[in-house]
């Protein structure tokens, strides 16, 4: 590392090379006694001010010989690259995982630069020899990756076999604000287990979104078989590709998983015998705390969580799931309740009762972008599962294996988890100046059942003034904060369709959930 700049600040030395910056904690102490033993010894020199600060110089590099170096990997683009090279200049995203892993000694951290304030897509396009082309994480000391946001970077894998990211056995990361996704030309499911991520070390996921990934085995969005915790997450359209591959959104084949204010969506597992649409619990515990599971298919047991091992669950919604040849709709297997969850249909499970809610329809409406780092999926003031939380969550439970005191919903910051006197079930708090209102909700599809994204949706009401959005990658739309009591006209375009029903009028004393567009070409 060639040297450009040092500078003390507070208690910190900073390090400044052409490469990289390291953060090195000062122990002012044995500085100081560096500083007074040399003095004495050099007293009599007769240059007092280039002796000073010879020996200053001395007594700093004796001190950060041996300590460890804390970098900062900052990517500057988004071409795939692997040329050695991870400057101030010209650094991939997989140059600063390279550079990283290989910076022993202490956590490194990766950000990333002002090109992505604006929506950027990193493509992983490097193939390698086995998992080669994965960004693994490998280092013992920690690496930590800090996105700019879910909305503003997808990181999409494009190789045939490989995943995102993998963090190795005795690796240990972190990553936050990012979308990941895998679009392999093959068509076939990517890696073996988790076709986006695969956790063998310890590993944190904290306001990602991990969409459209398909395994060719278990796991078909994440795998795990050490200790995973998933934070304000979404986790939807993942699958897995063949007969009895299980967890289309998340797998555990052993270890330890904690996940809360996350949702789960739209995740398959389609191959006949294949189980958990959404999670598939096969050894080990998996800890789930206000997470909302709705509208995932499994081919066999639990179109929402099929559990073979330890599963736990507190102000979780599973609901509106399907299991297309078993009962077991919502949840299948031997659950320990730790109360106040919301289970539409426990056929073929066990465990619920006491503060449970069961055999009702929570409301939810549509997957749409309702504000925060990830889409989600919302309730209102007629859910079953407003206000019927339990508060501990706000402060850990006083239990082990719960997550961190959940002090936002899933959204993150701005959206408190307690609104009101009781926190909601599932992973959306209701907010207080929403009480009164509804939502529409639906989706824009072809004849064929294909989603149509970035259809216009209008709602209008009396008075003439309107609300727009658009729908979503997989047809999806949200209009929130309607006022209930009114009539309103709602009506779709989409450029190059034509509709049979171009618009309703929809008397809204509800959420609505279910206005669905269907074009005719």
């Amino acid at each position: 590392m060639k040297l450009v700049k040092a500078l003390i600040k507070k208690d910190y030395l900073y390090l400044t090379s052409y490469d990289k910056t390291f953060f090195v904690d000062l122990n002012w102490e044995l500085l100081f006694r560096c500083l007074d033993f040399w003095g004495k010894k050099m007293k009599n020199f007769t240059n007092t001010f280039r002796t000073a600060a010879y020996l200053a110089v001395f007594c700093l590099g004796v001190f950060v010989i041996g300590a460890s170096a804390q970098a900062t990997f900052i990517v500057t683009k988004i071409a795939d690259t692997n040329d050695g090279t991870c400057n101030a200049a010209d650094c991939s995203l997989r140059e600063a995982v390279v550079a990283a892993n290989a910076n022993g000694g202490t956590a490194d951290f990766i950000t990333f630069s002002a090109l992505f304030n604006t929506a950027q897509t990193i493509s992983l396009t490097l193939a390698g020899i086995g998992d080669l082309g994965d960004l693994d994480l490998t280092g013992t000391d920690g690496v930590t990756i800090t996105g700019p946001g879910a909305r503003l970077l997808t990181i999409n894998q494009t190789v045939v076999d490989q995943r995102v990211f993998d963090v190795n056995a005795g690796g240990i990361g972190t990553i936050t604000g990012v979308t990941v996704g895998n679009t392999d030309d093959a068509g076939d499911g990517s890696d073996d287990d988790g076709a986006c991520i695969r956790n063998e070390g310890t590993a944190t996921f904290n306001s990602v979104q991990v969409i459209g990934c398909r395994a060719n085995s278990d796991g078909g969005g994440i795998w795990n078989n050490a200790t995973l915790t998933i934070l304000n997450s979404l986790i939807v359209g993942n699958s897995t590709a063949g007969a009895a591959d299980n967890g289309g959104g998340f797998y555990n084949s052993a270890g330890t998983a904690t996940i809360a204010n996350s949702t789960f969506t739209t995740n398959t597992v389609a191959g006949v015998g294949a189980d958990g649409g959404a999670i598939r619990v096969e050894t080990g515990t998996l800890n789930l705390t206000n997470v909302t599971i709705s509208g995932n298919t499994a081919n066999d047991t639990g179109g929402g969580i099929s559990d073979n091992s330890t599963t736990n669950l507190r102000n979780t919604i599973v609901a509106n799931n399907i299991s297309t040849a078993n009962t077991s709709e919502d949840v299948a297997g031997t659950i320990t309740s730790q109360g106040d969850n919301l289970i539409e249909v426990i056929t073929g499970s066990t465990g619920f009762g006491g503060t449970d809610i069961t055999g009702v329809d929570p409301g939810l409406g549509a997957l749409a972008n309702n504000g925060g780092t990830t889409d989600t999926m919302t309730i209102n003031v007629s859910s079953a599962a407003w206000n019927q939380g339990n508060n501990c969550v706000t402060t850990t439970c006083g239990a082990p294996n719960n997550p961190p005191a959940l002090t936002t919903d899933q959204r993150g910051a701005g959206f408190v988890r307690l609104a009101f006197a009781t926190v909601d079930i599932g992973a959306f708090e209701l907010p207080l100046a929403s009480a009164a209102d509804a939502t529409i909700s639906g989706r824009v599809v072809t004849a064929q059942g294909r989603a149509i994204s970035r259809a216009t949706i209008t709602v209008t009401d009396a008075n003439g003034e309107s609300k727009t959005v658009l729908s979503n990658t997989f047809g999806f739309f949200n209009v929130s904060e309607l006022p209930t009591g009114q009539t309103y006209l709602v009506s779709v375009s989409a450029r190059g369709y034509t509709f049979a029903t171009p618009s309703y009028f929809v008397d809204l004393s509800d959420n609505v959930g279910d206005l669905n567009f269907v074009s005719t070409r």
